[in-house]
């Protein structure tokens, strides 16, 4: 199976909501990548898309966490090089694993596990409604391929690793 594409940056805002329609986060073009805000319009991250990598750093220029490409697919980390879990590309999707090589999900097409939890990703017009275990946790209002959505509903991790492994995806 081929490389995954390098990340290419969408040129539209992104917005995140919650089930009841609130903007949570916004994603807006910048330069090579984005800039993500909270729901009041404060800046939380800058997050730069390169050929191999998509980095998240904090508005002092601090990283947060990055996705890089590895020939066995992608490995989403924390800034002190610990692994969040590495997509190791099969069949259809990803299995996602710890560095000891647990598998701790499963992504396949608009769908995936984590954990415990069964995440979907549900194409209404425009919009994409994220779902974990049958309930919707978020709508994603932008271009944004499903199969990358899914990580919105990791809720396990952070907004700052749930953006950064989604705009790798894209």
């Amino acid at each position: 199976e081929p490389a995954p594409t390098p990340p290419t940056t969408q040129r539209s805002p992104i917005e995140l909501r919650d089930a009841q329609g609130q903007v949570l986060h916004t994603l807006r073009p910048y330069g090579e990548g984005f800039q993500l805000f909270d729901g009041s319009g404060q800046r939380l991250a800058n997050i730069r898309v390169r050929e191999d990598r998509v980095k998240a750093k904090d508005p002092n220029d601090r990283e947060i966490t990055q996705a890089r490409t590895r020939d066995y697919g992608f490995k989403l980390k924390n800034t002190d090089d610990t692994t969040v879990f590495r997509a190791r590309r099969q069949s259809g999707g990803y299995s996602l694993q710890r560095d000891d090589g647990l598998q701790i999900g499963q992504l396949v097409g608009n769908a995936a596990t984590f954990g415990t939890s069964q995440i979907t990703v549900v194409e209404q017009g425009a919009t994409l409604v994220i779902q974990r275990d049958g309930v919707t946790v978020m709508t994603v209002a932008g271009a944004i391929p499903p199969q990358a959505a899914v990580f919105l509903g990791f809720s396990d991790l952070n907004i700052y690793h749930q953006v950064t492994a989604m705009i790798y995806m894209m």
